[in-house]
């Protein structure tokens, strides 16, 4: 993922936390893994390239149920999280 906003880390009185604070509005790029692969594929790109719609299709394609959503416009990019925990359902 990179970031097109600085994300924040701290905790109280100038302390840190172990983790994060973000929000998935603040990454313009998005990269997705499968259990089986080397190489992460791009999902969300900040470069004009191929949609969003098209690259989910085909790299979701063997969950019908979730391509079948993402042809009727069910989902769109700002939903990607919902993308990734759909497809993470589908067995």
């Amino acid at each position: 993922m990179t970031s097109s906003t600085p994300m924040y880390m701290g905790g109280p009185n100038g302390g840190t936390w172990n983790h994060w604070n973000y929000s998935f509005s603040d990454f313009n790029e998005f990269y997705v893994l499968k259990e089986d692969e080397a190489i992460a594929s791009p999902l969300i790109t900040a470069r004009l390239s191929r949609s969003f719609k098209k690259r989910a299709m085909e790299y979701f394609s063997d969950c019908p149920n979730l391509v079948s959503k993402l042809d009727k416009r069910m989902y769109v990019k700002d939903d990607i999280k919902d993308v990734i925990d759909e497809y993470n359902e589908c067995k």
